[in-house]
């Protein structure tokens, strides 16, 4: 949260990338234009189910070309997050993380302090950003993915370090 990731694959997307946008964002301004509860604020079990259920739905829609597909979030960001809240896991998530693997690196994005800001979708803070970005690093490598950091950088040359990155682990 808040460290330039959705700024950063829409570079990627306009490179040519196929990208996946977040569930979270969609499914929060969805619930607040109909009115409904499934926020992280006030249902937030309910709201990581629809993360958990749109994100296996994007990872069976993605391209199977060979090609290289980018998520903003996926399931495991929302397992971790359902993990963090009732310190456990449900069969229907491990059934989840196991039936929808990611490439075996996962290249994440730091909170950056200067990018951070609040919004109607957005409304944790900076700490708690930090905490979340902690916690997702534990869970990835707990459940069998290698983490890269991205550096903080401007948003072309984070794409170009990515691209770099991304044709060396293809290599």
């Amino acid at each position: 949260s808040g460290g330039g990731k959705s700024t950063l694959l829409a570079e990627m997307h306009r490179q040519g990338f196929h990208t996946v946008q977040e569930p979270g964002r969609q499914i929060v301004k969805e619930q607040i234009d109909a009115g409904g509860d499934a926020l992280p604020w006030a249902n937030a079990d309910k709201f990581v189910d629809l993360c958990i259920a749109r994100g296996i739905a994007s990872y069976n829609a993605a391209p199977r070309d060979g090609g290289v597909v980018l998520f903003d979030r996926s399931i495991v960001d929302a397992v971790s997050a359902a993990r963090s809240m009732s310190n456990g896991l449900r069969d229907d998530h491990r059934d989840a993380l196991e039936r929808c693997r990611y490439s075996g690196r996962v290249y994440m994005v730091p909170p950056w302090r200067e990018l951070f800001a609040n919004d109607a979708e957005r409304r944790h803070g900076y700490e708690e950003a930090v905490n979340e970005h902690d916690r997702l690093i534990r869970d990835y490598r707990e459940w069998g993915y290698d983490v890269e950091v991205l550096p903080k950088l401007p948003v072309l040359e984070r794409a170009e370090h990515l691209n770099r990155r991304l044709l060396e682990q293809l290599a």
